[in-house]
């Protein structure tokens, strides 16, 4: 007598389709990807509100580090003027007790025409742009200027911003391949700064001159002779400008600056 076999139908499919293998495939890159948005977003949020409080010179050492990124003879080399430049940084640095810890770094290097604030409370500012300020005053509202980004933090929320990005973009990474974001802190300096964040250290900078020299002369020439700087640079076709790099249209702060000093 023969044994009949009858085979059991499965109650459930347990062969696994290409199709669901690429569906699950993009549900968890999804995940993955909402959780580095918001883990992001949260770190940002939370160093903004950090930032606020945080004191002036706070993050020094970075600021130090990202000062090497310079030759070192640049920073060693004494500028002839610099005392008399040390001596104007003082006198804006009377205004207020926050002010007190701020550093003056000054770059002697002629092709150097710049100035900006690095973390920590030190500010930058380069011999080829004090050649090109015609005044006094006009050093005191850019040396205002970047003292006005310290107050602010902005140079703290600047570097906060890159290290986000970096962060986000790296964990994207996950292959092991290249990062698609200049990982070195070098390249962080690069960051410029918001529109407002710029006028409103452009008007703490003008606050500072009108205190230290009772007059706002000299705000607006300070940014006429940075847009001098900027046409000379088109007439030669010389564009590696860092200027332009680290701030915004030039006439539009001039624009916003004289209507700042006729109120």
């Amino acid at each position: 007598m023969g044994i009949t076999y009858q085979g059991k139908i499965p109650t459930q499919n347990h062969n696994v389709s290409q199709q669901s293998l690429i569906t699950k495939s993009f549900q968890i890159i999804f995940s993955l990807f909402a959780f580095i948005i918001f883990f992001s977003l949260a770190i940002y949020f939370s160093l903004g509100i950090f930032i606020s409080y945080a004191p002036i010179n706070f993050g020094r050492t970075l600021g130090e580090t990202l000062l090497k990124t310079f030759e070192a003879d640049t920073l060693k080399t004494k500028y002839p003027q610099q005392e008399q430049i040390e001596a104007i940084f003082n006198k804006l640095k009377e205004a207020s007790p926050e002010l007190e810890s701020l550093d003056l770094r000054i770059i002697n290097n002629p092709d150097f025409k710049n100035a900006f604030a690095l973390p920590g409370g030190i500010i930058i500012i380069g011999t080829g742009l004090i050649k090109e300020l015609r005044s006094e005053q006009e050093i005191a509202m850019i040396l205002g200027h970047e003292i006005g980004h310290q107050v602010n933090r902005d140079a703290l929320r600047r570097l906060s911003k890159g290290v986000i990005f970096m962060l986000f973009y790296s964990s994207l990474a996950i292959s092991g391949g290249e990062v698609p974001v200049a990982s070195s802190l070098n390249n962080l300096l690069d960051l410029s700064f918001s529109r407002k964040q710029e006028l409103n250290a452009d008007e703490y900078g003008l606050g500072l001159l009108q205190q230290a020299y009772k007059s706002p002369s000299g705000a607006v020439e300070a940014f006429e002779s940075i847009l001098k700087i900027e046409q000379d640079s088109k007439v030669n076709n010389y564009l590696d400008l860092s200027f332009l790099k680290t701030h915004p249209d030039t006439n539009y702060r001039i624009k916003k600056l004289k209507e700042m000093v006729k109120e």
